[in-house]
Formats: structure tokens, C-alpha cells, sequence
């Protein structure tokens, strides 16, 4: 464990952020604070105004962003190889978002896999805000090791009986303007829904500084808002029930600001009937609770910081946006390190080589670009408009693991059976006159996928038809057919089976 450590939640509209001390086994908060910002896109200037009131430094740091800053998406995939997954995921998500693939970062968790392939959640976040992120955490010598969302390290701490076994329950976090739902199932994150509070701002909750409590400048209002959260909450869980078609009467935990408010507590218990059990508990059993410091702040609004604090690794690594273009600054360095005296190791050895066995050195070299010229030269008379030759040896290898991937044979019991005969009949099979173009083909050694895009549902139904003749598919079936919304046509799904 860290001898320090720096937490920072940025949710509801509110920085949290507290240095803790480890002391044995335990965490100790040293120095905390919180402030409010009002638009999204304010949290930076808010971040620095946080940092400044703790004079926070430590080599470790942690961030947790609120619901509200991602996107969620629900993926399944006909398949489980881990490989295929990462190559096709992608572009199911990008078929599924409006923004351009530039323009966010994405991780995942797999969620399911007992019904046949993977159920996925897909979580996305833009990458501006990663970026801005980042910069005003650098102006104060922080580079987080973890950038998550901020529910999963309290789902963790609150589900978590042992190292081995996690239990399965909801998490409802509750704060002035957002709320979020998390189910934790078999031991993984399952569902994220990010629900607003007052959107109206009919009770227009808020945080008395001077008195540490909630309050709401239309307290009339504040039953009718909760009931209509509650109603909000009901309407998920109902829904996420009749698509998984189980039923799961599991515990409810609350949190958030607003969550431990007695008040709300009480309210929140009462409209919310989907006859499952509400429980209380704390989602950072393993911090040392120093009572004088959370008595000056509204109750609740710590939860998250202090769950992401105490959160093993482990559990963290899951979701985390110190990936790709914004892996760690640390890392490079340290990289940058190990290389530097690699070399220098290197180059010494060399150097006494070079000494001893000139002559040979000589020889070897002549050898080495005489085998090079070969290699460049098989390469180019092999491989048609080769293109830019970097590393001859290897794109050769490359040319030649895609080539037994094409002719890869199937399930079919007829050696002579490959992807290339398949594809060739496909073809055969649809005559010009269709207007379609194919745009994905995914092949798993029982089926085959195939997605395009094509001028109406008529164009589909004759494909259908058109391949149903096939002698090497057994069933042909149309999976979707929906109206594009960003191009003009139908774009479809079409299964073939062997």
C-alpha cells in the first residue's frame, strides 16, 4: 500500500477530493475538501480550487468520474475468443454512438457469458474530457493511476464479503443533481444507468456551507421529486427484469448525498416497492472513520471518495481510462529508464566484441545484408504492390497467417470446404441487380454474419430467398433490418448457418 494516497471524485456536479495516510493495514484521512461547479465543463477550474485548499502532493492518485461524463452500451457478441472480441467490438460500438471514433476512449467488462457468446457493457468517454483531466491533474505533479467510474469502486466495497466471493445486489447513488443505478451480478458490474434529480428544479436541492446538511429551496416539493426519482428507479429495474427474464429479488444499498440524508432515506424506502430488501450500509467499511472530520460535511458526500481510496486494485483495473494515447506518464519514464541502460549495456558489450573480433564483425556484416537483400527481394516478388517494406520477414508472416485464416476450413466434414468457397457462392448466389454493399463478415466455424447496408427491406427478403438455395447453409435467417439513421437504405444482419 501507498504511504500516501490522493482520492478525487468529480460527480453531481461537485469535486470531492481527501489525501489519506496508510497506517498499517488502515487509511487515515489527512486533509479533504469539496466544492459545487455548474456546468460540465467547469470541473477543471473546480478540480484546482480543491487541490489548492488540501496542498495535496503524493506520488499515488486515484480519479473517479460520475455517471453523467460517460456513455453505456449493452453488447453481445455471437462469440467468446478473446481476440475476436477486441478486433470486432470497435465497430459495434461505433454503430451504436454519434460520435465520430476519434473522438472518444472506450473500456469494457464482460458481463455475461452463460447464455452462448459475450454480453458486454461498453463504457465510453469523450476524450477531451480525459484530456482535460489530465492536464489540470499534471499543473499539481499528479498522474492518476486509475480513471474510473465513480459508483464501481462503492459497488466493490459495499458487495465484497471476502477476497473470493462478491454478492449481488443494486446500488443507488443519490446525489442534488444526478443519480445513478448499478447492479452488481456473478460478481461483475452488469448495468450503469445514470438518472437526473429535479431535472425542473422544482425542489432545487442544494449544500447549506455554513450548516452541513442537505436542504431545498422548495422544500414543498421534495416528496413529489423523490417519488418521481423512485418511479424513474422502478421503471429500469422492471425493464432490465423482462429483457434478462429472471427475477432477482436482491438487496438495495444507498449512497450519495442525498442517500444519507435521513429524510430522504425514509422517502426513498417508502415509494420504492419492488420487493426487495433496502439495507444500510457503507461503502468504506475498510477507512478508519475519524468522526471529527466527516461532522463538518453534509453526510454522504465522502462515499465515494473513501470507497476509491480503499478499493483493491484489482477491482479498479476493470474499468480504467489510463489506456492507449493516455497511458501513464510514469510508465514512459520508467520504460524510457529500463531502455537507456539496456543500451548502454548493449553498446559496452559490443564495443568489447568489436575489439577482440574486428575481422569477424566484418564478415558477419557482409553476411547479414547479403540475407537482408534476399529477403526484400523474395518479398517484393511475392507479394504484388508490396507497398512500404519496413520489416520484410515479418510482413511476409503476417501475409502468411491471413492466408491460412482465408482458407481456414470449417465444420464441414468435406476437406475442400473454406472461406473462399463459401464467400464464392454467396456471390454466385445474389446477382448484380441488388443494390448492397457488405460491410462486415464474421466467420466463427458454425456461422456466418454478415452486415451491410442495402436499398430497402424487399432487397433483404430476396437475399434471404436467394441463399436459402445454398447447399452449404442449412438455415438462413434475417437477425435485423432496421431503417439507417446516418445513411440512406436498410442496414441489415443476415445468419447463415452450416
Amino acid at each position: 500500500m501507498a504511504e500516501s494516497l490522493v482520492s478525487i471524485v468529480i460527480a453531481d456536479n461537485r469535486v470531492s477530493a481527501a489525501k489519506f495516510i496508510a497506517e498499517k493495514r488502515d487509511l487515515k484521512i489527512n486533509v479533504g475538501d469539496t466544492a459545487g461547479f455548474e456546468k460540465s465543463s467547469d470541473f477543471p477550474e473546480c478540480v484546482a480550487t480543491v487541490l489548492e485548499n488540501c496542498a495535496v502532493s503524493s506520488p499515488a492518485c486515484r480519479v473517479a468520474l460520475g455517471p453523467e461524463f460517460f456513455f453505456f452500451r449493452s453488447i453481445h457478441l455471437p462469440f467468446s475468443d478473446k481476440k475476436q472480441i477486441a478486433s470486432i467490438l470497435p465497430f459495434e460500438i461505433q454503430d451504436n454512438v454519434s460520435l465520430r471514433e476519434d473522438e472518444y476512449i472506450f473500456d469494457y467488462l464482460v458481463t455475461d457469458t452463460s447464455s452462448g457468446g459475450t454480453q458486454l457493457l461498453a463504457v465510453l468517454c469523450k476524450k477531451d474530457i480525459i484530456h482535460s483531466l489530465l492536464t489540470v491533474l499534471g499543473s499539481y505533479d499528479l498522474d492518476p493511476e486509475i480513471i474510473t467510474v465513480s459508483g464501481i469502486p462503492s459497488c466493490y466495497s459495499v458487495f465484497r464479503k471476502n477476497e473470493e466471493e462478491v454478492e449481488s445486489g443494486y446500488l443507488l447513488n443519490i446525489g442534488t443533481r444526478n443519480a445513478a443505478i448499478y447492479l452488481m451480478k456473478r460478481g461483475t458490474i452488469s448495468l450503469i444507468r445514470s438518472l437526473p434529480v429535479d431535472p425542473g428544479r422544482q425542489a432545487d436541492f442544494y449544500l447549506d456551507d455554513e450548516n452541513p446538511a442537505l436542504a431545498a429551496r422548495s422544500p414543498g416539493q421534495v416528496n413529489a421529486v423523490l417519488r418521481d426519482l423512485c418511479r424513474s428507479v422502478q421503471n429500469t429495474v422492471v425493464a432490465l427484469r423482462g429483457e434478462t427474464r429472471e427475477t432477482m429479488d436482491i438487496s438495495w444499498h444507498i449512497s450519495g448525498v442525498m442517500g444519507s440524508d435521513p429524510n430522504v432515506s425514509a422517502e426513498i424506502r417508502k415509494n420504492l416497492t419492488l420487493g426487495d430488501t433496502i439495507q444500510d450500509r457503507k461503502p468504506y467499511s475498510a477507512i478508519e472513520r475519524p468522526e471529527e472530520f466527516l461532522a463538518l460535511w453534509p453526510a454522504g458526500i465522502f462515499d465515494d471518495v473513501l470507497a476509491l481510496a480503499s478499493c483493491p486494485s484489482r477491482d479498479l483495473q476493470q474499468i480504467n481510462f489510463r489506456k492507449d494515447e493516455f497511458a501513464r506518464r510514469y510508465d514512459r519514464k520508467r520504460l524510457r529508464k529500463i531502455v537507456r541502460i539496456g543500451s548502454a549495456s548493449l553498446l559496452i558489450a559490443a564495443l568489447l566484441a568489436v575489439s577482440g573480433l574486428a575481422f569477424d564483425y566484418q564478415q558477419m556484416k557482409k553476411e547479414r545484408d547479403r540475407l537482408a537483400a534476399e529477403v526484400v527481394a523474395v518479398y517484393k516478388e511475392t507479394i504484388a504492390g508490396s507497398g512500404r517494406i519496413v520489416n520484410p520477414l515479418q510482413q511476409l508472416q503476417v501475409k502468411v497467417n491471413e492466408l491460412k485464416n482465408v482458407t481456414s476450413t470449417g465444420v464441414s466434414d468435406d476437406p475442400t470446404l473454406n472461406t473462399v468457397i463459401l464467400l464464392s457462392d454467396i456471390s454466385e448466389r445474389l446477382p448484380e441487380s441488388y443494390k448492397v454493399t457488405f460491410q462486415r463478415y464474421i466467420y466463427d466455424r458454425k456461422t456466418i454474419r454478415i452486415n451491410g447496408l442495402t436499398d430497402n427491406f424487399n432487397t433483404v427478403d430476396q437475399m434471404k430467398r436467394s441463399l436459402d438455395k445454398s447447399p452449404y447453409f442449412s438455415e438462413v435467417a434475417i437477425v435485423s433490418a432496421n431503417v439507417a439513421a446516418k445513411d440512406d437504405g436498410v442496414r441489415f444482419e443476415l445468419k447463415l448457418q452450416l
